[in-house]
């Protein structure tokens, strides 16, 4: 791994711990390898506003990192404070993944340019009072400038608007993203027969046990990386990657070294080059603190 250059990380299950924590070890490893020259960066399923704060934790702001989020869709490089956004979901295939989640009393979040739509079933009652809750709590803070956290690290600017999604007429906008989910066990009964339906028409991506994600054809975290290359002139072969979803698969094929973490799913660990240890052992620093100290 001698020419390795780029360091490309997944965030949920990867980068954070299960209590969604950066740990110290980790971030230290990250910083020291920034310090030596090897250029960071995350790809997420979340945007590239959610991302920020942990990019700052890592220095990223500082050595020029850059940021992969939505899967690809969006691109933002330190460098330049340049911010590329690409790819919108076709609203009558959103209208029907809505239809979908909804006949199947599915969770829908609908993601957008001017902010989120949410459907919640009442069958997931304990979610829709969090839902009530992060709504009025995001009202009082419509009059802040800066972005702040909802739950768990995700960060959301004050500017967006969180409604709730009641009829398709909504999704005639430009959607960039949709999320469905449910229980694990009540999920596995509809999930073969919404990824039948949808994953010819869409990029759909297995997240969590619990959770899809659904761009537009074609769009992944792979996608954003070919940009990366480009634009620091750099082969993808120089990059090391490491993932635990589905939607890291197209980005652990794509470049020279792509690692599962321990606690990632098996056709992830099918793919990738090699398994490190999982994402609560500091799978990553262990991998990068022998990459930069050999």
């Amino acid at each position: 791994m001698k020419h390795i250059q780029v360091i490309v990380s997944d965030i949920d299950g990867t980068l954070l711990n299960d209590d969604k924590d950066l740990t110290d070890i980790t971030r230290d490893t990250l910083i020291e390898a920034q310090e030596k020259g090897y250029k960071l960066i995350l790809a997420s399923g979340r945007n590239v506003t959610m991302v920020m704060p942990l990019a700052k934790q890592l220095r990223m702001d500082e050595f020029n990192g850059m940021i992969i989020g939505s899967n690809g869709q969006q691109r933002y490089d330190f460098a330049d404070d340049e911010l590329i956004e690409e790819g919108i979901l076709d609203s009558e295939l959103a209208k029907e993944v809505f239809t979908f989640a909804r006949r199947n009393h599915l969770q829908c979040l609908v993601e957008h340019q001017g902010g989120f739509l949410i459907h919640t079933p009442w069958i997931l009652l304990p979610v829709k009072v969090i839902i009530l809750y992060l709504k009025t709590r995001h009202l009082l803070k419509r009059k802040q400038t800066e972005p702040y956290q909802i739950l768990s690290g995700f960060m959301m600017e004050p500017s967006m608007k969180v409604k709730t999604l009641r009829n398709t007429k909504q999704l005639d906008i430009n959607i960039t993203k949709m999320g469905i989910s449910q229980y694990k066990l009540f999920f596995q009964a509809k999930e073969k027969r919404f990824v039948e339906l949808f994953s010819k028409r869409a990029s759909v991506a297995k997240v969590t046990s619990f959770w899809y994600d659904v761009m537009p054809l074609g769009m992944n975290k792979a996608v954003g990386l070919e940009w990366a290359s480009k634009k620091l002139n750099i082969p993808l072969s120089h990059f090391i990657a490491f993932g635990d979803a589905h939607n890291d698969l197209e980005m652990i094929n794509a470049v020279g070294f792509g690692y599962a973490m321990a606690n990632a799913m098996e056709e992830v660990k099918e793919t990738a080059d090699h398994v490190c240890s999982s994402n609560n052992d500091n799978g990553i620093a262990s991998v990068i603190s022998a990459l930069i100290n050999h």
